[in-house]
């Protein structure tokens, strides 16, 4: 039973990790445009609104790392934990450099990156003074 579950769960990631490599085909629903995306958060800053995109997105990566059943916003350790802001400032760049992909991607390609800084963590723990945590 207990190799079943892990074969399962090994399934369930690798489907996750096919999706967000565009190995399986799978509508996305709500994304805007990164365009899109850098125009409403000019308008948030100058109005100090909240769009419907940045509710989005988070609701999107919650999904994606609930599905993996993989942490995506506390760090392991004494490593600190992704704040909403760098969040928003990381695809805030990734827009401005691909103002024709949509949301999605964005969120997609910060998924990737954040798991494996994650995954590189709980390999290597964090050292203080050259010593393992």
């Amino acid at each position: 039973m207990k190799q079943a579950k892990q074969l399962l769960s090994i399934g369930l990631i690798l489907l996750s990790a096919s999706s967000l490599t565009g190995h399986a085909s799978v509508t996305v629903r709500g994304a805007v445009a990164c365009s899109d995306w850098t125009r409403l958060r000019a308008e948030d800053k100058k109005n100090g609104t909240t769009n419907a995109a940045r509710l989005w997105l988070l609701g999107y990566l919650s999904g994606l790392s609930a599905a993996a059943n993989k942490e995506l916003w506390m760090a392991p350790g004494n490593s600190p934990s992704l704040t909403v802001e760098a969040l928003y400032t990381w695809v805030d760049a990734y827009c401005r450099n691909h103002p024709l992909n949509g949301l999605d991607a964005a969120a997609d390609s910060f998924y990737l990156e954040r798991r494996q800084i994650l995954d590189q963590s709980d390999s290597h723990p964090p050292k203080v003074s050259g010593v393992p945590l």
